[in-house]
């Protein structure tokens, strides 16, 4: 099988599946995380015929990709602006909660921040989809916040991933 089909049989059906549960994944330990990032790296290795225990960071920077778990990073930031456009299902806008929701004051940022609740440390929920994308979110650009397609903030995420990668 040639590179090229090798590549594409990979975006086709490997990162579908390991992206899949990226948020779920992420929000597990270490080990876990370093065990999907593995099966990344592996296919890599087969993508390139490249040997068996050839360091792997060189061949996933040829093939441009981002390690699975930055990529679900970018994931969880469309999905917040996708509850700020209000396309989102009812279960997920009453976990994700926008500062306007929850007081009367017009801040900067009442529309485009959402309130987060604080946990003393990860064992008691800090580590959960819903408090790690909020501080993401919270963290991220205005520039950012205000585009009006997650589509879009997807891919400038990734760009500039790629760039801090490379």
């Amino acid at each position: 099988m040639k590179r090229n089909q090798r590549e594409i049989y990979s975006k086709a059906v490997i990162k579908p599946v390991i992206l899949y549960g990226a948020n779920i994944w992420t929000s597990t330990s270490n080990r876990n995380i370093n065990s999907i990032f593995k099966l990344q790296k592996r296919a890599a290795r087969i993508i390139l015929d490249a040997e068996p225990y050839s360091c792997p960071v060189p061949l996933v920077n040829l093939l441009n990709w981002i390690p699975f778990y930055h990529e679900s990073y970018a994931i969880r930031r469309s999905l917040l602006l996708q509850r700020i456009l209000g396309k989102m299902p009812v279960y997920l806008k009453q976990m994700l909660k926008l500062n306007s929701d929850t007081h009367n004051r017009s801040t900067h940022f009442s529309n485009l921040n959402f309130n987060c609740l604080h946990y003393k440390n990860e064992t008691e929920g800090g580590r959960t989809f819903t408090v790690r994308s909020i501080k993401e979110w919270n963290n991220l650009d205005k520039d950012l916040k205000e585009l009006k397609s997650a589509k879009a903030l997807k891919k400038k995420v990734m760009n500039n991933l790629l760039n801090k990668q490379n």
